[in-house]
């Protein structure tokens, strides 16, 4: 994920959006951040569904290298049918290595 270290609160990055053939309440999708059990502490992202192709990650606290210079998200999204249905998709965000 392209973030800067500087990337003012508020950035978003989007994220691909779920497709979902069924009609109605079951063609309804939800997206849900599910965090690495080794995470000391909440990463600094929420997500934000703009539409049901607009889908964003957005930064809610600065990011800072010194106190962790890496994120790992998995974000799934599950459909409304029964049975439900889902997927996912792995988000990573390093902090380049400065010599």
């Amino acid at each position: 994920m392209a973030l800067p270290e500087s990337a003012a609160v508020g950035t978003s990055v989007p994220i691909p959006a779920a497709h979902d053939a069924d009609s109605g309440l079951n063609g309804r999708v939800r997206y849900v951040i599910v965090t690495s059990s080794s995470s000391s502490a909440a990463a600094p992202f929420r997500l934000v569904e703009r539409s049901q192709s607009d889908v964003r990650l957005v930064l809610t606290s600065a990011l800072d290298r010194e106190t962790r210079d890496h994120y790992e998200l998995l974000i799934v999204v599950k459909d409304s049918g029964d049975p439900a249905r889902s997927g996912s998709i792995q988000v990573r965000r390093r902090h380049p290595s400065k010599f």
